[in-house]
């Protein structure tokens, strides 16, 4: 789990909640809920009008992505290297009966692939294909947030420019102008608040999220293609980290030392949990 965006949002919401009272005011002064009805739905209805009922039914899921742990790369490379060291010791049909014991799904789709005895250039294009669904599938949830994010802003806006008319409408008492405009800008507020302490932020949490699984996913297949092909799983090995930002090696350069450092050697399991 990664519990970083529930405590981002909660900080945001906190740091403003605490600028009020920091402030002396009264937490009551800034609710308004006609402002809020016209922010909150107006925000909705013109996100719903933007998207297909099939992706807004995925809402719920999105949000529960944005708190899912991601994939270590460094584990992933890890467990290619230890695969590709079980495929040149006993071969690639012997692999077949590791495959049940690998929980990713698509790592083990790659392998069936190569297993069945497909061309490594049929496997890339096999794979590039579902990297392409994968990402669309991904992007819709971005773009969801990302226009919601935009529209709550312009609502908030629309709010304030009707609580301004209202205003207007009702000069006859002019002790109450003042507070009435301040009322008009609670919608402004509500608009902005919503957008970058919830919206935004889970749109950029969720392309965050694709960009990690995605660099997963290209290192899952050159470690596949490097096995159909045979390669030397050291090689193999030097191959997927060049797929790594320099910092994301230096990680896994550590971790592998310390691996080597505290436990004995021992020969390679094929993948975790598998079989003995």
């Amino acid at each position: 789990m990664d519990p970083s965006t529930l405590v981002g949002v909660a900080l945001g919401w906190g740091a403003l909640m605490t600028a009020m009272l920091l402030e002396g005011m009264s937490p009551t002064t800034f609710v308004n809920v006609p402002a809020l009805v016209l922010v909150c739905l107006g925000t909705a209805g013109a996100t719903i009008a933007s998207f297909r009922f099939a992706h807004l039914r995925q809402v719920a899921g999105m949000l529960r992505q944005t708190v899912r742990g991601t994939e270590d790369t460094s584990e992933t490379i890890a467990m290619m290297v230890r695969l590709a060291a079980f495929a040149r010791k006993h071969g690639l049909l012997e692999m077949e009966r590791t495959l049940g014991d690998v929980s990713d799904p698509f790592v083990r789709r790659a392998f069936s692939l190569v297993i069945d005895g497909q061309d490594p250039d049929a496997v890339r294009y096999s794979l590039e294909d579902e990297f392409a669904q994968t990402e669309e599938r991904h992007r819709i949830g971005e773009r969801l947030f990302t226009a919601a994010g935009g529209y709550a802003p312009t609502l908030g806006i629309i709010g304030t420019v009707v609580g301004l008319v209202h205003m207007l409408q009702n000069l006859s008492d002019p002790g109450r102008i003042g507070p009435a405009i301040a009322t008009a800008f609670l919608a402004t507020l509500y608009g902005v608040s919503v957008a970058n302490l919830m919206l935004l932020p889970v749109a950029n949490k969720l392309r965050a999220q694709h960009e990690q699984e995605f660099m997963v996913k290209r290192v899952v297949m050159e470690g596949v293609l490097g096995v159909a092909r045979g390669d030397n799983p050291t090689e193999l090995q030097e191959r997927m980290l060049v797929l790594l930002p320099p910092k994301a090696r230096e990680h896994y350069a550590k971790a592998r030392r310390a691996s080597r450092e505290g436990a004995a050697p021992s020969a390679p399991s094929p993948a975790p949990g598998a079989h003995s």
